[in-house]
């Protein structure tokens, strides 16, 4: 990716940005609303996957949905989302605080593609294979609003960290698994 989100970042895709949306943009404002408080932890999730049959999965939507836009994002497995949270209210009870919220971008380390995740899709049977839109304009010509796609560096990967995510791919790969194992 040309650009790859910190913690510290502004977030794009806000209500002041020519690409956005309501969901997106009710979170920047949400962000900015908690921001001063010391005791607080802004927990970001992106594109959240795992191992369920469920339409809010995402691999879910790429295994149903009739074409794909080819996209590089981050990912969030959504078990080791909520695994994550529960560590950090335990840090934040122990911890020091210092002015201002914390941010947590609570992403599988690395990034993906669209058509790598549908290739992973593939190599376990789960599909033969997707139809993906030309270009992200003939997509955005398609829906409501346009979607964010964007990589966040995870914070498993700073050394203040109190625990570890798994890298996305191989995330990925187990939650596929999992997922083919409940259909």
């Amino acid at each position: 990716p040309s650009i790859e989100f910190t913690n510290r970042d502004k977030p794009n895709f806000t209500f002041d940005q020519e690409y956005r949306s309501l969901y997106s943009g009710t979170k920047d404002l949400g962000e900015k609303l908690l921001k001063p408080f010391s005791n607080t932890s802004i927990c970001r999730l992106r594109i959240p996957f795992n191992g369920e049959v469920s339409y809010r999965n995402y691999l879910y939507k790429v295994i149903n949905y009739p074409k794909l836009v080819n996209a590089t994002n981050s990912l969030s497995n959504l078990d080791e989302f909520v695994n994550a949270c529960y560590k950090i209210s335990e840090f934040m009870r122990s911890a020091k605080f210092t002015p201002g919220a914390k941010i947590y971008n609570l992403t599988q380390p690395g990034y993906v593609t669209t058509e790598e995740v549908v290739e992973l899709l593939k190599k376990h049977n789960i599909i033969e294979g997707k139809d993906f839109f030309p270009s992200y304009e003939e997509f955005l010509k398609t829906v409501r609003a346009p979607r964010s796609n964007c990589v966040l560096k995870s914070c498993s990967e700073r050394p203040d960290t109190p625990f570890t995510l798994t890298p996305v791919k191989e995330s990925l790969e187990n939650a596929i698994i999992q997922y083919r194992n409940n259909e």
